[in-house]
């Protein structure tokens, strides 16, 4: 995850043409650009939990009732 916040650091510098210049700027874009990051990441794991569980709940419930011919 750091390695992509390092990425998107050095992307989003370049497109606002900031050159950080000292450590303190590299950790401040740090701690910015790494919580938005990890919420992504959660999102993106709950979106699957929960998908995951829909379609298994879904899969039961239909199984229950008999076939139609």
């Amino acid at each position: 995850m750091a390695i992509l916040a390092h990425h998107v650091e050095i992307q989003l510098f370049e497109v606002l043409h900031i050159a950080p210049e000292t450590t303190l700027q590299h950790i401040c874009f740090f701690a910015v650009t790494l919580p938005i990051l990890a919420i992504l990441g959660y999102g993106a794991w709950s979106l699957k939990r929960d998908l995951t569980a829909f379609l298994k709940s879904r899969r039961d419930t239909s199984s229950n009732f008999p076939a139609q011919a």
